[in-house]
């Protein structure tokens, strides 16, 4: 999957393909896979495939930012900043293996029908955010429009995310520069990149750097996907670099603050 994140991008305009059989096998067969998988605060995930074109499922409203979705991938979990990060965490491995069988994705936080969801997976509890997928189609001018809206295409500076352990900011001379790298490049709610990781010899710890009021509306902590994706692209990474590491969490998350340490990456 490592090799997925420099090309991966936000789809929001999907050719009118809908899912064949072979494609909704495969992907019910990864969402399987992946409710397996040990989340790095111990929630269990379990997403759901909406297929669109399986005419079993009321149309998914996303107020015009994505177009002729052929499916979405949903799920349900407590309201709270660590069950949110696992969330996120699941659903960026979930994007990036979409990816390699040629299926396009984009996230999706506030812009859905929360109610049409809820009564397609039958439930009342929390529904953090809907990944839309499909066959990518050439970018639209409505496409191009939304990329610009969301600053799709900026990344920050390197300096700017990554500091040592005195909090001076890292260059790319950094031992851990190409791990550090696959998180610049991760994808975040209108692109905040709310991700710090402060590096040591041997540990790459995690914050989040909150956005005030971002999102407040929604009543959950939606920044916290953005910690799990954060957390998947650092474990891919790390994996692909074939490093021993232990990922601890935080366990005694204080929510009062606007800086808020999430876990420590200890690697051998």
């Amino acid at each position: 999957m490592y090799s997925q994140i420099a090309i991966r991008r936000s789809v929001r305009t999907f050719s009118k393909v809908a899912f064949n059989n072979v494609d909704v096998k495969r992907i019910e067969d990864m969402l399987k896979q992946l409710s397996t998988i040990n989340t790095p605060f111990g929630n269990q995930v379990n997403l759901e495939l909406l297929n669109q074109g399986s005419g079993e499922n009321e149309k998914i409203g996303t107020y015009g930012f994505v177009q002729n979705a052929a499916a979405f991938l949903a799920g349900t979990t407590q309201n709270k900043l660590e069950a949110i990060i696992d969330y996120g965490f699941i659903g960026q491995l979930a994007v990036l293996q979409l990816l390699e069988i040629g299926i396009g994705s984009v996230w999706l936080g506030g812009t859905f029908n929360r109610n049409t969801v809820k009564r397609s997976l039958k439930t009342d509890d929390l529904i953090p955010a809907l990944i839309a997928i499909g066959h990518p189609k050439d970018k639209s001018l409505t496409e191009q429009t939304i990329r610009l809206l969301v600053r799709a295409s900026s990344r920050k500076e390197f300096g700017e995310l990554f500091t040592d352990s005195k909090d001076q900011p890292l260059d790319n001379s950094n031992k851990y520069a190409q791990v550090l790298e696959a998180l610049r490049l991760a994808p975040s709610g209108t692109n905040r990149q709310p991700w710090r990781v402060k590096v040591s010899d041997k540990t790459l710890s995690l914050f989040i750097q909150r956005t005030p009021n971002y999102a407040k509306e929604l009543n959950y902590d939606v920044q916290g996907l953005d910690m799990g994706i954060a957390l998947a692209h650092l474990k891919i990474a790390l994996d692909h670099f074939n490093y021993k590491y232990k990922i601890n969490v935080n366990k005694n998350i204080d929510y009062n603050l606007d800086k808020i340490h999430i876990a420590d990456i200890n690697i051998d």
